[in-house]
């Protein structure tokens, strides 16, 4: 017989990491990029930078941003030997119509 433990261990955590939790920092009206003074982190000369942008990766529909270009062997059971394109916009605010900053292209797998 299986110990219950077991069984009550990965079913608790999995619940446990699937809880949602909010967001913690400011908002700033969700700007792409600001300057952060270098004498808060200790910092002399050296010039530092925060982007902020929301990575759109649409896999179907009428106009998808990642496209499968080699697939797993047929008996493999996980998506191991994948290999996708991308072309995924980079957006201001999460939602896919916000103004577009960049693009990310290239592969993935």
């Amino acid at each position: 017989m299986v110990n219950p433990l077991f069984t009550l261990l990965p079913i608790s955590a999995l619940l446990l990491s699937s809880v949602p939790f909010p967001a913690t920092g400011d908002d700033d009206d969700h700007l792409f990029g600001k300057s952060i003074h270098p004498k808060t982190l200790g910092l002399k000369k050296e010039k530092l930078s925060h982007f902020r942008f929301h990575w759109h990766d649409v896999l179907s529909g009428e106009a998808p941003t990642s496209v499968t270009v080699i697939s797993p062997p047929r008996n493999s059971t996980t998506g191991f030997g994948t290999a996708n394109m991308i072309d995924n916009p980079l957006t201001l605010r999460p939602e896919l119509t916000s103004k577009c900053v960049g693009m990310a292209q290239g592969s993935s797998s």
